[in-house]
């Protein structure tokens, strides 16, 4: 018994018999035996190729969607708004203020790179400087030595504060310690009221960084200040929205994503 049936480009034929049951692909022109030992090791053959097929996919749509977030801006101060110019709502808040910028590296690096973009940090440090009465820039990264870390270079006037990796046994077992966290807080918690600024902008998509930094720095510091988080677009926790602890939220955008 035969059934036959076309499936956009390609038909395929079912045959049914004594030995079992074929399927015929007529675009690779293979027989293949469907039998319980021979089924799932015949068929991985066409599985990985249309996982690949679809993380591409994935990745195409993704990048096509961040592209448009970044060309088109929301305008005001809420998650969304992309930072896509010196006229952006990101830098009209940050106009005429002075600011301390404190990015996770390895989190906007990475995030970046997800999505197929990279970071123009030398644009963004100079558009900041152009738009600040005055800004201080601060990047935290991990890597084996500070001529190679994670989403590096990064050209003044960014100042690098370097994490070296460590290679750790924990409950028996080795782990890659590279997180940069710790030295943030600690940084920051130094810095805090020994620099002249009134507006603190992180740079991170990280929920429980950005919540805990920004409940630190108004409790910690001893006038009124005001923060506000930076990350990239579809890489953001949710609970960065405007609200205590957060004054504003933006996402970075074309040009600086390349």
């Amino acid at each position: 018994m035969l059934l036959s049936d076309l499936c956009a480009r390609r038909s395929l034929s079912l045959g049914m018999g004594a030995a079992g049951l074929f399927v015929f692909i007529d675009s690779y022109q293979e027989p293949y035996l469907m039998s319980s030992n021979l089924l799932y090791n015949q068929s991985t053959r066409y599985i990985a190729p249309l996982v690949d097929r679809c993380v591409s996919a994935f990745r195409m749509v993704s990048r096509e969607l961040c592209t448009r977030v970044h060309r088109q801006p929301i305008i005001g101060f809420a998650r969304g708004s992309s930072v896509s110019s010196a006229s952006s709502p990101f830098f009209q808040f940050c106009s005429k203020r002075s600011v301390l910028v404190v990015q996770d590296g390895e989190n906007i690096s990475i995030s970046a790179r997800k999505h197929g973009f990279g970071v123009d940090q030398q644009r963004f440090a100079a558009t900041m400087k152009r738009c600040c009465r005055s800004c201080r820039l601060l990047t935290f990264a991990s890597g084996n030595s500070q001529d190679r870390v994670v989403g590096g270079p990064y050209p003044s006037p960014w100042e690098l504060h370097f994490n070296q990796v460590e290679i750790v046994s924990k409950m028996g077992e080795w782990q890659r310690r590279s997180n940069s966290d710790n030295l943030i807080f600690f940084t920051v918690g130094n810095m805090i009221n020994q620099v002249n600024v009134d507006t603190v902008v992180l740079m991170t998509g990280d929920g429980d960084l950005a919540s805990d930094l920004a409940r630190f720095v108004k409790q910690a510091c001893m006038k009124p200040i005001s923060v506000a988080t930076l990350s990239v677009p579809f890489s953001t926790a949710g609970r960065l929205v405007p609200g205590y602890p957060f004054d504003a939220n933006f996402e970075i955008g074309y040009p600086f994503l390349v």
